[in-house]
């Protein structure tokens, strides 16, 4: 083998110890981030909602906007006078309110209609819940 030829298995050699255990997922959604507890506890609430109403009920509700914002603020209002649970479910009232966002926000993302404004109100929201949990 000559220098040039041992040269070039080095730097592959190199090269591919370098590369041992990477995987390429830069600009990957990270679905690691999610909190899994909060997670959980939000899924308990829609499995509470499904048997109570039905699974994708919540997409027959009239004046959606109006009465999952209202709800949600219903949720949240409880949670910040002291109260966690929800009474009816005995799920946590975040959750609650969680999935009240989470319906907005598809049924936002469905429409066709421009949803700055929705996404604002949701920002506001979600800064609030941070400035609650600080």
């Amino acid at each position: 083998m000559s220098i040039a030829d041992d040269a070039v298995l080095r730097v592959k050699r190199e090269l591919a110890a370098e590369r041992a255990g990477q995987k390429d997922d830069a600009g990957k959604l990270r679905f690691d981030l999610m909190p899994v507890d909060a997670e959980r506890m939000v899924v308990q609430v829609l499995t509470f909602g499904a048997a109570k109403y039905g699974a994708e009920n919540w997409r027959e509700v009239a004046d959606t906007d109006r009465r999952y914002y209202a709800a949600c603020r219903r949720h949240l209002e409880a949670w910040r006078a002291g109260e966690l649970l929800d009474a009816e479910s005995g799920q946590h009232h975040l959750a609650h309110a969680i999935c009240c966002l989470l319906f907005l926000l598809q049924l936002d993302i469905e429409s066709d209609v421009d949803s700055s404004a929705a996404v604002s109100e949701l920002a506001r929201s979600v800064q609030f819940l941070q400035k609650q949990a600080e």
